[in-house]
């Protein structure tokens, strides 16, 4: 897809969370160099001040960063009030982590923060950029989590998921 279309088709903002590593810093760098204006998220500020100073200049995109961990609630928060007055229309939920080992020698607390970032942030992001882009249409969201019936039509969630990961890839590698 050609950046022309991946504006037309998003609007000129995106939200990348977990920018600072990993898939997110990879669908930065691929959405930026297509044109999309982005604000980048993750907890460690230092290095997306460097990933928004590297878009800045290979892209000439605007990149706002949002140093806030999305485990806690204000780090949410900090990314709804971050985005309020940007045309977003482009939600990519990339932040996340896992733990090892057995789940009863763990620790509890890492055990709670793991959901929090990986299942709390992201309904909670979704469901309020998707409430946001079913009013400013046109607009999609990665992972699509706005059509809860894929399962009446015979379709798992893991094949939901290959499926926006496949579409995802394609429209990035098309532009």
């Amino acid at each position: 897809m050609s950046p022309a279309h991946l504006e037309a088709r998003y609007g000129p903002w995106a939200v990348v969370t977990g920018a600072s590593d990993g898939i997110g810093l990879a669908l930065a760098r691929r959405l930026a160099g297509a044109g999309l204006h982005l604000v980048l998220v993750a907890r460690r500020a230092g290095l997306l001040e460097q990933l928004a100073d590297e878009l800045r200049a290979a892209s000439q995109v605007e990149v706002l960063v949002v140093a806030a961990d999305l485990s806690r609630p204000e780090g949410i928060a900090a990314v709804l009030g971050a985005t309020a007055g940007r045309e977003v229309g482009l939600l990519v939920a990339a932040a996340g982590f896992g733990t090892s080992g057995p789940f009863v020698d763990g620790r509890l607390e890492d055990e709670l923060a793991l959901l929090d970032v990986n299942c709390r942030a992201v309904a909670a992001l979704a469901h309020h950029f998707g409430g946001r882009f079913a009013r400013q249409l046109p607009a999609h969201l990665l992972p699509h989590l706005i059509d809860r019936s894929p399962a009446e039509h015979g379709i798992g969630a893991r094949e939901i998921d290959v499926f926006e990961d496949a579409g995802a890839r394609r429209h990035l590698r098309e532009g």
